[in-house]
């Protein structure tokens, strides 16, 4: 089970079908988690509530590998991501990706998780996190099966 926590409503209908879609072509099974938004304060407000709810979904996470998402995290090209997803299926039953909000991750937050990996050097929106994150997760799962995808 892939869990992916996603700080913040995926509300682009565009980007919103695009994960549905490598949801639906995946054969892994990935849930993705949703919060609501925290507006009307300030980014430091916001980085506490979203960090108070981040690191109570990570604590729930009991026997799962926590992975946080930031820009300086470790790097991977498609086919090393395919095999960290591979080597690390086989010691966990659950991996749970922890995507910040619109301020990042707290630095209590990144120190909580197990790792922390990088989609890139730039930085995204959530929406647009969760959704490289979701197809290379469906990449990965094609590198794995030598299927025609990623040729």
């Amino acid at each position: 089970m892939i869990k992916v926590y996603i700080t913040g409503r995926l509300k682009n209908k565009h980007i919103k079908s695009l994960i549905e879609e490598y949801l639906k072509r995946s054969r892994l099974k990935i849930k993705l988690v949703e919060t609501k938004d925290n507006k009307g304060q300030t980014a430091r407000e916001v980085i506490k509530l979203d960090s108070k709810h981040q690191l109570e979904f990570i604590n729930k996470q009991k026997s799962a590998l926590t992975i946080a998402l930031d820009e300086h995290g470790e790097k991977f090209t498609s086919r090393e991501f395919a095999r960290f997803i591979k080597d690390i299926m086989q010691d966990f039953k659950t991996i749970a990706f922890i995507i910040g909000g619109p301020f990042g991750l707290a630095k209590e937050v990144k120190n909580s998780c197990d790792k922390t990996i990088s989609l890139s050097k730039l930085t995204f929106t959530h929406e647009l996190a969760a959704l490289l994150l979701i197809e290379q997760l469906y990449r990965a799962e094609t590198i794995l099966k030598n299927l025609p995808y990623h040729k």
